[in-house]
């Protein structure tokens, strides 16, 4: 069914003269086919790598020899594996000049999925379905990587040790799609049912998975305004040390300790923070109550011990896989032998441990 076309030009690379011949299978081998790639699996490889696949130096083009070897990495990977008859893409170079040849601009695209520096492992972009697969390759962090794509519905697949990670988009026509890896989202293990014919006796029910208490902690640095009745307000600064506990997916209880200045300011808080985690950057709410001390904070302030409730609502940015910057705003009620409120910005560095996100399954 081929057909012979009219020829393209390489404007920018006349310095470049003579022939290439790249075909997908040798001489004694069929050229193979797969019906989940809805068409030849060397084609589906090739156009992978013209998309930024094949782009490894991140410098925002494809060339000739990054394309096949590319394609000819990923043909002998997939023929092993679906078929056993692994098929060896060959070339032909007969070029003389200056330079490489660029089949693909990946920074002229119309629109576009760029990966930042954050980003590492093995990606996959699929379409929404799961059905077509868009781009296949492996990625350090440190760099930038582009893939060149069609407006329509995507979703990311990224495997990083052993853990799987996923993020769902939607691409307009004429937009760069900024991917990090805080957008990625984890998977959470599948549990597998036996096979044949099952008892009664020897019937294991499946229960839903429970959450691994994991443990977190982390110091921040406050500004604060505090209030009396219509007495002037004193301002105080300060720093926390706080620990956590995950006891599932969206709750952490903690236990927040915090000193203010000027003078002593010592607050005592036990709470729990409920994270919306639907959303691009996680947000969450929390509440807290324990003793308090102040003893000459401000003018207004001295010596006076009681009860401290807080309201606070605020934002976590992951820096990276253990560890998160959050940014949060409290309001506090002192009841002591007089009753004063405060409100403030706050900013926390959070710890996670390495189990981060883990969820036992009982079978």
């Amino acid at each position: 069914g081929g057909r012979q076309t009219q020829p393209f030009y390489f404007q920018e690379q006349k310095a470049i003269e003579g022939q290439i011949i790249i075909a997908s299978s040798a001489a004694s081998e069929a050229a193979q086919e797969s019906q989940t790639l809805k068409g030849s699996i060397f084609s589906h490889h090739w156009f992978n790598a013209l998309r930024g696949s094949a782009d490894i130096s991140g410098s925002g083009h494809v060339t000739v020899n990054q394309a096949y070897q590319y394609a000819y990495r990923k043909t002998l990977e997939t023929t092993a594996l679906i078929s056993g008859e692994i098929q060896h893409p060959v070339f032909k170079f007969d070029i003389h000049g200056q330079g490489d040849i660029v089949l693909t601009s990946l920074v002229k695209a119309s629109s576009s999925l760029v990966f930042d520096s954050s980003c590492e492992g093995k990606f996959l972009v699929l379409s929404d379905d799961y059905i077509d697969v868009f781009a296949d390759f492996s990625k350090k962090s440190g760099s930038e990587s582009i893939i060149a794509l069609r407006p329509g519905n995507y979703r990311i697949i990224n495997a990083l040790g052993r853990d799987i990670s996923t993020h769902s988009f939607s691409l307009k026509n004429n937009e760069t799609y900024y991917m990090n890896a805080s957008r990625l989202v984890l998977s959470p293990p599948s549990i597998s049912r036996i096979k044949g014919p099952v008892t009664d006796s020897s019937h294991i029910p499946e229960k839903a998975s429970s959450p691994l208490s994991t443990h977190s902690w982390g110091f921040g640095a406050s500004g604060m305004m505090l209030f009396l009745n219509k007495e002037k307000a004193s301002f105080l600064s300060g720093f926390s040390f706080m620990n956590s506990w995950h006891t599932n997916s969206s709750l952490d209880l903690f236990l927040d300790v915090r000193c203010n200045f000027p003078g002593v300011n010592v607050i005592c808080l036990f709470g729990f923070d409920y994270f919306f985690k639907d959303r691009l950057v996680p947000y969450y709410l929390g509440v807290a109550a324990g003793p308090q001390y102040l003893e000459k904070a401000g003018a207004a302030f001295r010596d006076r011990s009681g009860v401290s409730f807080t309201l606070h609502a605020g934002y976590g940015i992951d820096l990276n896989r253990q560890m998160q910057l959050r940014i949060q705003t409290p309001f506090m009620l002192f009841a002591g032998t007089k009753i004063a409120n405060s409100i403030g910005l706050e900013i926390q560095c959070i710890f996670f441990g390495p189990y981060r996100d883990v969820k036992v399954l009982d079978l």
